[in-house]
């Protein structure tokens, strides 16, 4: 593996986010107001969504997307690929915007804390609408 290489900025982003598990209205809107404002508000280049947290974490390390974020996952859903993520130099947050920790469950990982922390952001924004 190499080192992650930052994005300039949000417009230059490839992010991925799953649906989520949970078919309920509440929890299909947020999914839907993180997306919109990824592009509209971010711009970011493209969202991408390959239905498997392991899938997408691992293409954060690989440097070929540059965020994701999970909010429903377990801690064996997670803890491996988050040492995976920065020991490549990326940042790997909880979706409050504190370091990751094995308590955490849940999971903003980027090639670079500001990406991190804008996806954690929106996550958290809209965790009200999940319920």
């Amino acid at each position: 593996l190499r080192t992650l290489r930052p994005p300039r900025d949000m417009s230059d982003t490839i992010v991925a986010l799953n649906m989520p598990w949970r078919h309920s209205t509440p929890a299909i809107e947020a999914a839907s107001e993180i997306r919109r404002e990824l592009m509209a508000v971010h711009k970011v280049r493209a969202i991408r969504m390959y239905g498997a947290a392991v899938f997408q974490e691992v293409q954060v390390a690989l440097g070929r997307i540059d965020g994701y974020s999970e909010p429903g996952g377990k801690i064996w859903d997670v803890a491996a690929r988050a040492a995976l993520i920065e020991a490549v130099g990326g940042t790997v947050l909880a979706l409050d915007g504190s370091p990751f920790d094995l308590e955490a469950h849940t999971i903003s990982c980027g090639s670079s804390r500001s990406v991190a922390e804008t996806m954690a952001s929106l996550c958290k924004k809209n965790e009200d609408r999940k319920s």
